[in-house]
């Protein structure tokens, strides 16, 4: 029996549907009318049918509108709105003003039209909550995970939209206990901001919806500056007993020892030396704590109470363990952890690790990877555009941002950024800093140093630029933020900065050995 030969054209059904839309618009062989607030459109039935199960079970032969030339619809819609939804099912392009985004899923939901997929790529930080409010209520769980997926990943961004007070309840509850590892402020920020919207309503939830802010992670000036000074907290029953417990609790940030523990800063040799200090800045005293154990050229990030030390040598072997440091019992402990590689970037994004570039034998790497903390799993993630290692890495508003490090090139280092939703990294704008680099991110900036220089830059990611701060006078190691402040650490100590006056602060005079970091 003779083979037989099979040819594809993968343009054949585009051109069809072309050639259907052109005669939709001269009206040619076109069966159908739609009739919507006395204004028509012309179709072809099996267009409609094979688009929209509404419209297929409406032209089956069991319908009376099976033999009608002309149908009015009546559900919630617009004329414009059919308009655009008739339009896409003949191009596959949707095509429509950002205001109508709910109107146009509702109606795709209600004609039967797959819309997952366009959902996705409309949801923005305008209209991410009205979405949610939708699949709510038209029951679409799947259409819902989505938008819920979007919120989670952009609370930050989107916490003063206004729909998040015109929430019900149960619509609130469920966003809020969705969010994982939720940025405590922001978590705060939305739950008092819907209780004071209508306090003589919702004043009795008030319990019920602070129970999702962790306590434990709120910032000392949220605390200071906004929570002990909320009249509402004060006046509302259920208020004052959520601001009691969190005070009396000593378990929380809110009693002194808790805020004194979240003071310490922990500073440790990234090269050959296994020193590890604790800084109480409330104090301004330095302890020398548990050594490390070995792991030379490694790489450390911070997870809840948990100091993380990954891809080093012990030795002159390269070690497949890492190191965790619980800060609460102060005891070092090692877990399985194979990286195959040394002088990685590194911070930590949600309850994932970051490992960034890196160094193997010598070659620089633009390979990266992320660990997931709870079930303790390295995931692989695309590669960087250009080696290095060393590189400041950062999180800001969900997307990672990788600058400068090192590597055996003269070309200018570019600023690299990956967003998880969109699966690959993009070019973010041009700082040659080709040296080992320390980033950290501050209220809409992300400060970067040049290790071992007096060269910081300050960058903003909206708009793709960075300016340099002159005010160092110190070569400098590292920096971190913590509580709305940006520290900077150096061989001779530590500096706080105030971005205001644009000058640092000495907060510990102490000489540092062999290339110091503190890990926040």
């Amino acid at each position: 029996m003779p083979v037989s030969t099979r040819i594809v054209d993968g343009k054949h059904v585009q051109r069809c549907f072309q050639k259907l839309a052109e005669y939709r618009r001269s009206n040619k062989f076109c069966d159908i009318k739609l009739w919507i607030d006395g204004r028509e459109i012309s179709a072809h039935r099996t267009v409609l049918a094979a688009c929209s199960s509404f419209f297929e079970a409406m032209f089956d032969d069991s319908f009376f509108e099976r033999h009608q030339n002309s149908i009015e619809l009546r559900h919630d819609t617009t004329f414009e709105v059919m308009w655009t939804i008739i339009e896409f099912l003949y191009s596959g392009i949707l095509v429509f003003p950002p205001e109508e985004a709910v109107m146009i899923i509702k109606n795709l939901d209600y004609l039967g039209i797959e819309c997952e997929t366009l959902l996705n790529k409309m949801l923005n930080d305008e209209n991410c909550v009205q979405l949610y409010v939708l699949t709510d209520e038209i029951e679409r769980m799947d259409l819902k995970e989505i938008a819920i997926g979007y919120i989670r990943e952009n609370l930050k961004q989107i916490i003063n939209n206004s729909a998040f007070k015109e929430l019900t309840k149960n619509q609130l509850q469920y966003i809020l206990s969705r969010v994982d590892n939720p940025d405590a402020d922001v978590m705060y920020e939305i739950a008092i901001q819907w209780l004071k919207h209508d306090e003589q309503r919702r004043g009795s939830f008030s319990e019920q919806i602070l129970q999702y802010v962790p306590v434990d992670d709120l910032s000392l000036s949220l605390i200071s500056n906004q929570i002990m000074n909320e009249e509402f907290l004060k006046t509302n029953s259920g208020g004052c007993r959520w601001l009691m417990s969190s005070l009396m609790d000593n378990r929380t940030r809110f009693s002194v020892s808790v805020l004194e523990k979240r003071a310490i800063f922990y500073i440790m040799s990234r090269g050959l030396q296994t020193y590890m200090y604790e800084f109480n800045e409330l104090e301004g005293s330095l302890i020398k704590a548990h050594y490390r154990p070995e792991l030379s050229y490694s790489s450390m990030t911070m997870y809840k109470n948990m100091i993380y030390v990954v891809g080093g040598y012990r030795g002159s072997v390269l070690s497949d363990v890492g190191l965790r440091y619980d800060t609460k019992d102060r005891v070092w402990t090692e877990f399985k952890c194979k990286v195959g590689k040394i002088c990685c970037g590194t911070c930590t994004r949600h309850n994932q690790m970051l490992l960034i570039g890196g160094l193997i034998e010598g070659v620089f790497q633009s390979s990266c990877s992320s660990y997931d903390y709870d079930i303790g799993r390295w995931i692989e993630l695309p590669n960087l555009t250009q080696r290095r290692s060393r590189p400041g890495v950062s999180v800001y508003n969900s997307s990672i941002y990788v600058f400068g490090g090192i590597d055996a090139n003269d070309y200018p280092k570019i600023i690299e950024r990956y967003d998880p939703r969109e699966g690959q990294w993009f070019n973010a704008g041009v700082l040659d800093f080709r040296s080992g680099c320390s980033s950290a991110v501050l209220s809409d900036s992300i400060y970067c140093l040049k290790t071992g220089t007096k060269d910081l830059v300050r960058y903003d990611p909206r708009i793709l630029h960075h300016t340099p701060i002159y005010s160092l006078s110190v070569n400098s190691r590292s920096i971190g933020t913590r509580d709305d402040v940006l520290y900077l650490l150096n061989n001779k100590g530590m500096e706080s900065y105030a971005a205001g006056k644009d000058s640092w602060a000495k907060i510990l005079a102490y000489t540092f050995d062999d290339h110091p970091i503190f890990v926040v």
